[in-house]
C-alpha cells in the first residue's frame, strides 16, 4: 500500500507538502503540485477513506494544551505561541489555549501539548484526538524536541576545550527524558576528555541554585553547565553574592536560550532552542496525523549562543565570602 512517505520520497519533498497537495492544493506552487500529482498517479496512490472523512469533518481548531502549574510555566511559551498562531493562521486554522486536564476537546482537530510528564500519557491517549508533545514523553506519543544531549555535550565540550578542568553540571531533579538526556550529554563530554564529574541535581528554580553556590566548595579552574536558564540565573546570583567574578573566574552556560538569558545582569551564554523550527515541526506532525498517517518524532539541533558569562581565560578561583 502506497503511503505519503512513499510519495514524498519519490518526489523529493516533505510528507507535509504531499498532504497539502492532496487536501489544500491552493497552498502549493503549481510546479510542486504538478510534480507531486505525477508521482501520485505513477504510484497508484488512493487516499485513505477514513482520513478523508476526518478531513471533511474538521473544525480547523488546534488547542495548545499546557499541563504544568502556572507557577512553573516557561516564559518562552509566549514566543512559541506566536510562531504557532502565525503558521496555523496561514493554513486556515485557529489556535486556542487550554490549561488543565478537564479540557473540552470535541471542537478541536488536534492538540499541541507542552509541560507534559510521562504520567500524562494515559490521559493524552484517552482524548481520542491527534496529539503531539513539545518534549519527549517516550515512544507512545508523537513528539518534537530539541536534541537535549547534544546541547549539553556542546556546552561542556566548549568549556573543556578552553582548558577548564572542573565542569559542574547542575541538572533538573525529574524522572523525565529531557532531564536524563541533558545529563547524558554532559557525561559524554566528561568521559571523552577524561575529566572529573561534578553532578548536582536540584529543582528547576533560581532559589535552589542560589543555595547550592553557598554550600559548594568550588575548585579552581571551574565552570558551570546548567540544565536550564532558570538554574543558571540562580547560579549567577549566588556567585555574585560570594564575589566570584563571571566570567573572569568562573564561566556559566545555561540551556533554553529564550527570554531568560536576556534579563540577567550579564547576557547569559546558553544552549538555544530553535523555537521557530520547533513550532513548524509541531504543526507538521499534527497535520500529518490528521491525514491518517503516522507522525515521525523529531529532534532538532540546538545552538550555542555566546553572551557575557563565558571567557577563554580562567584565572584561579578566589575564596568564597562567608554570608
Amino acid at each position: 500500500m502506497t503511503t505519503l512517505t512513499d510519495i514524498a520520497r519519490e518526489a523529493h519533498v516533505s510528507k507535509m507538502t504531499v498532504s497539502r497537495v492532496i487536501n489544500h492544493p491552493e497552498q502549493v506552487s503549481a510546479d510542486v503540485r504538478e510534480l507531486v500529482e505525477k508521482v501520485i498517479d505513477s504510484l497508484g496512490y488512493t487516499p485513505n477513506r477514513a482520513a478523508l472523512a476526518l478531513t471533511q469533518s474538521r473544525h480547523y481548531v488546534i488547542q495548545f494544551l499546557i499541563l504544568e502549574d502556572i507557577e512553573t510555566v516557561e516564559p518562552y511559551y509566549a514566543k512559541l505561541l506566536i510562531y504557532l498562531a502565525e503558521e496555523l493562521q496561514r493554513l486556515g486554522y485557529s489556535l486556542e489555549i487550554g490549561h488543565n486536564r478537564q479540557v473540552e476537546v470535541n471542537h478541536v482537530d488536534g492538540l499541541i501539548v507542552v509541560g507534559g510528564r510521562q504520567t500524562d500519557i494515559p490521559f493524552l491517549q484517552t482524548l481520542g484526538k491527534p496529539v503531539v508533545t513539545y518534549g519527549s514523553l517516550g515512544p507512545a506519543i508523537p513528539f518534537v524536541d530539541v536534541d537535549n544531549s547534544l546541547g549539553t555535550y556542546m556546552a561542556t565540550t566548549y568549556l573543556l576545550e578552553q582548558g577548564i578542568e572542573n565542569i559542574y553540571y547542575v541538572g533538573v531533579k525529574l524522572p523525565e527524558y529531557f532531564a536524563l538526556a541533558r545529563l547524558v550529554g554532559y557525561l559524554g563530554a566528561i568521559n571523552k576528555f577524561q575529566t572529573p564529574r561534578h553532578v548536582h541535581q536540584i529543582l528547576n528554580n533560581e532559589k535552589q541554585a542560589f543555595q547550592l553556590i553557598r554550600h559548594l566548595d568550588i575548585k579552581p579552574n571551574s565552570a558551570f553547565v546548567a540544565a536550564t536558564d532558570r538554574i543558571a540565573m540562580g547560579l549567577l546570583n549566588g556567585l555574585a553574592l560570594n564575589k566570584i567574578k563571571v566570567p573572569e573566574t568562573v564561566s556559566v552556560i545555561g540551556f533554553d536560550g529564550i527570554f531568560l538569558n536576556q534579563i540577567t545582569s550579564q547576557r547569559l551564554t546558553t544552549v538555544q532552542q530553535p523555537l521557530k523550527e520547533i513550532a513548524q515541526a509541531l504543526i507538521d506532525s499534527l497535520l500529518v496525523q490528521l491525514e491518517g498517517q503516522p507522525a515521525e518524532n523529531r529532534l532538532l539541533r540546538p545552538h550555542l549562543v555566546f553572551g557575557g558569562t563565558t571567557s577563554d581565560h580562567q584565572p584561579n578561583l578566589v575564596p568564597l565570602v562567608e554570608t
